[in-house]
């Protein structure tokens, strides 16, 4: 191994460690041996204790680029870690290239300090706005099956993660490792899992650093495992050199296992031992530099702050702002940004002859009319959410042929894993690289994934008020398994809430009423990008009332309204229901009655924006999905709702013994007793 390849690394090192210092404390570029109060920020808001670690693997993945001359996947898991990103992007010049405020120079690098904090850009979160971003800051424990997700069904990708050890006690870190058995080199790309382990969280010790066998389980998991340490260069390199070994071996269709890099570092390490008389390297203070977050207030801070800086030696690492020969030896010479995937359309389906039930519908839709990149993700649901042809057809997936009561597939189409979480995360991941899928899951358990789908929503609304949208397909859900058909512990509406108070330019709930408006609404759902889309029904038969041609203008408008039984008089009542198994309910009081007109919503962006007379009708009826009170928020934005009666969900508990429809009040027969009512009042 050639000594000059390990300076350049730790040139790289020291170069973004520096970078990132400057950031959290400096407001512009400045000659730091003649650093002043004034040239501090007045106040800290980024992180600093895991931004070595970083760092320090981030120099081996430019290097590794270099020997593979591949451009993969990088993804970032560990939280308040955006300086060491932007430092590394800062570096291999893919930031000037997008944002040419932070192009190589003094300008460019003063740009990047000052900004720092302050910008959409260079947010101290990720920011979806940076070059390769796939997975943005905030949340913890998505980043390993996100991973996972952008590799299947990608025989020559490679993407490498890097999580922090406080992460493995959030979301789905340690269960995430079990979906190695949906890898092969076969069909999937190579991954690299990078975890820094520095031993303490936030505020206290992370629980990883204290098994002395966490390393073994990780082996156990059937992952090949190599551990290093800080400033241990030729031992990292040489792990490094093996992984490259590794990932050739899987390009060509070797089984191997996945590669786990752990590197055992003090928190916060290459900062000052001790700030104020308090330790700070290896314990939690360097994490958000408490000792140091009011740096202009603090009497020493000026010294502290320029020791640190000088101790990277900065000018041999940049003249004017550049990086110098040392540092780009070991940064890629090629675009580290890779473009964006060609997404494939699929030809329109045939809507004649499908089954009542919608989930059996969208099964036969599926086997026809999606390609063999097309993968269903699921909790363990999926025949019993009418999928049996499916499965049957392509299987379930697994990376060894096991002895199974179902089919299963080495390439099968469907991903079960009792973990909600981890269905949708993945299938995030696969979406990254132009693949296409679905996530079908119970309305009961469907608020586990409700945070990740607000991480999502900021993250496609950022992007595209930005203007970089990614051009992904759209993040496709299926809600199933209503509460109406269910016992009291599956009965449970919340993520619905969740889903419509927020934008409909970044998600769209669909409620079709039956089998052939499901379909049209997929169809719509799969032509969206960059979004959440989400369409809600139940598994079981529904009665078929729309034609092929009504079914498309249907969802087209997004709502169709039924006359039944008109007359003259003036007195007619208008039924506004939302869901397939309301409007059914609904369609069936009215059959009896004369003077009511059925209108049953389809999209979500409809609850705001009516375009019906309403003038026309003397009471309104509205029958929810879910719970009232915001679908009445949404619907008052435009009508006066004060005197209209809704009902929906009441969370009655008598719904477990009998009825629950009627023990909401929302079936057939309390459907005619409310019409009777309201008539009698008028």
């Amino acid at each position: 191994m050639k000594r000059n390849e390990l300076q350049a690394v730790e040139a790289n090192f020291r170069a973004s460690n520096y970078l990132s210092v400057a950031q959290l404390f400096l407001k512009f570029n400045v000659d730091v041996y003649k650093l002043k109060r004034t040239d501090l920020k007045e106040r800290v808001f980024g992180h600093w204790g895991c931004c070595p670690g970083i760092n320090y693997f981030y120099a081996y993945i430019n290097r590794f680029m270099r020997k593979t001359e591949i451009i993969p996947n990088i993804i970032i898991g560990t939280g308040h870690s955006s300086p060491a990103l932007i430092s590394n992007l800062y570096l291999n010049g893919s930031l000037g290239e997008i944002y040419p405020r932070y192009k190589y120079g003094l300008e460019g690098v003063s740009n990047l300090i000052s900004d720092f904090g302050k910008n959409e850009i260079l947010q101290t979160e990720i920011s979806p706005l940076l070059p390769g971003v796939i997975l943005a800051g905030g949340e913890l424990g998505n980043a390993i099956s996100v991973s996972m997700g952008t590799v299947i069904n990608n025989p020559k990708r490679t993407t490498l993660t890097i999580v922090g050890d406080g992460e493995f006690e959030a979301g789905t870190s340690i269960s995430s490792l079990l979906c190695n058995q949906f890898i092969n080199p076969i069909n999937d790309g190579f991954l690299v899992i990078m975890i820094n382990l520095n031993g303490y969280k936030m505020t206290s010790r992370s629980l990883i650093s204290l098994n002395r066998d966490f390393s073994k389980l990780l082996g156990n998991f059937g992952y090949e495992v190599f551990i290093t340490s800080i400033n241990s260069y030729e031992e990292t390199a040489m792990i490094f050199d093996r992984i490259v070994d590794l990932q050739k071996k899987w390009y060509e269709g070797e089984r191997c296992k996945i590669p786990i890099v752990i590197l055992k570092s003090p928190k916060g390490f290459s900062g000052p031992e001790t700030i104020g008389g308090l330790a700070f390297v290896n314990s939690h203070l360097s994490h958000k530099v408490s000792t140091l977050k009011t740096p202009m207030m603090s009497s020493d801070s000026v010294e502290t702050i320029k020791r640190w800086l000088i101790s990277y030696k900065p000018e041999t690492l940049f003249i004017d702002g550049v990086p110098t020969k040392e540092v780009l030896d070991n940064i890629p010479k090629f675009n580290t940004v890779e473009k964006q995937p060609n997404i494939q359309l699929i030809e329109t389906a045939n809507l004649d002859n499908l089954p009542k039930n919608s989930m059996e519908a969208l099964s036969e839709y599926f086997i026809k009319f999606t390609n063999d990149k097309f993968l269903i993700f699921s909790p363990d649901e999926s025949i019993s959410n009418g999928l049996t042809a499916f499965v049957k057809e392509y299987g379930i997936r697994y990376n060894a042929e096991i002895e199974s009561s179902v089919t299963v597939k080495q390439n099968g189409r469907v991903i079960e894993i009792l973990n909600e979480v981890i269905c949708i995360t993945m299938l995030y991941g696969y979406l990254s690289s132009g693949k296409d899928g679905v996530f079908i899951t119970y309305e009961a358990f469907s608020p586990l994934v409700s945070s990740f789908i607000s991480q999502c929503y900021k993250f496609y609304k950022q992007q595209q008020e930005e203007g970089s949208k990614k051009n992904h397909n759209s993040l496709k859900i299926i809600i199933t398994s209503l509460g109406w058909r269910n016992t009291y512990t599956h009965q449970n509406p919340d993520l619905l809430n969740t889903l419509l108070s927020k934008q409909s330019d970044y998600i769209k709930v669909y409620f079709p009423s039956e089998a052939k408006q499901a379909i049209c609404c997929f169809e719509e759902m799969k032509r969206a990008k960059d979004c959440i889309q989400v369409l809600y029904l139940t598994k079981t038969d529904i009665s078929t009332y729309r034609t092929v041609e009504q079914a498309k203008l249907d969802v087209k408008r997004g709502y169709w309204i039924q006359e039944f039984n008109s007359t003259n008089s003036c007195k007619k009542i208008l039924l506004i229901a939302i869901g397939d198994i309301i409007t059914n309910e609904c369609l069936k009081a009215s059959e009896s009655i004369a003077n009511i007109d059925i209108l049953s919503i389809i999209k979500s962006d409809c609850l705001q924006n009516l375009d019906i007379k309403i003038e026309k009708y003397s009471r309104i009826l509205v029958y929810c999905t879910g719970y009232c009170d915001i679908i009445r928020g949404k619907l008052s934005k435009k009508f006066d709702t004060t005197k209209w009666l809704f009902k929906g969900y009441n969370d009655s508990v008598y719904g477990a013994y009998k009825n629950v429809l009627e023990s909401n009040g929302i079936d057939m027969q309390s459907i005619i007793r409310d019409i009777k009512e309201e008539y009698h009042e008028l």
